[in-house]
Parts: structure tokens; C-alpha cells; sequence
């Protein structure tokens, strides 16, 4: 699923690079399947979500990790920014959904 997440990364390229296709990032860090992966409305930042529990949020230019959202006991199927880019809402195979504040750092 890391090619998921790699092609995300050349789709939102600006228009310079995605002329060029040129890979702007690789997000490792995920230890299990990556479900989903999605742009904060900024496109600053990338969220994913995973079979490892965890919702993990990266740097979009970078690929930096910023932050790790634990607390699912089940994978995370889905994760997504507000449309002000200040929350994340991550939705797990547990049955449970978590609303995080986007800013706050410490999560990891």
C-alpha cells in the first residue's frame, strides 16, 4: 500500500512537479497495511491510517513524521482532516471513532 500513499504524494504536487512526476516523498512508518491516506485541506499535511492501530500525520512536502495517533484497540480504517484543517477524525474496525485536535502536539 506504500505505492498508495507515493502516488497521493505525486497527485498533489504542484503543477512545476507534477509535469514531471518527480517523488516529492515516501511516508514509512507504518508497521502493518496502510487503509487510507489523505490531504489536509492545506495541503500541508498527510494523514494515514492503519491495521497498526495508528493514524500517523506527515509532513506533505517532507514526508517528516509529525505525529502518531494512538488509543484505537483495532485497525484504523480511515482518518480525515476538517475541512480547517484543525481536526482529524480517525474511524476504527475497534467501532469506535476519535476526534483529535490536529495542532496538539505530543501525540507520538
Amino acid at each position: 500500500m506504500r505505492n498508495l500513499i507515493v502516488a497521493l504524494v505525486f497527485y498533489w504536487a504542484s503543477a512545476r512537479y507534477r509535469a514531471s512526476g518527480q517523488l516529492l516523498a515516501t511516508l514509512q512508518s507504518h508497521t502493518r497495511m496502510v487503509r487510507s491516506a489523505e490531504f489536509s485541506p492545506d495541503g500541508q499535511r498527510i494523514v494515514t491510517a492503519s491495521n497498526d492501530d495508528t493514524a500517523r500525520v506527515w509532513n506533505a512536502s517532507s514526508g517528516q513524521l509529525l505525529a502518531i495517533l494512538q488509543g484505537h484497540t483495532e485497525a484504523v480504517v480511515s482518518a480525515v482532516f476538517s475541512r480547517d484543517s484543525r481536526r482529524i477524525v480517525t474511524a476504527s474496525d475497534d467501532r469506535t471513532a476519535r476526534v483529535s485536535n490536529a495542532a496538539t502536539p505530543g501525540w507520538f
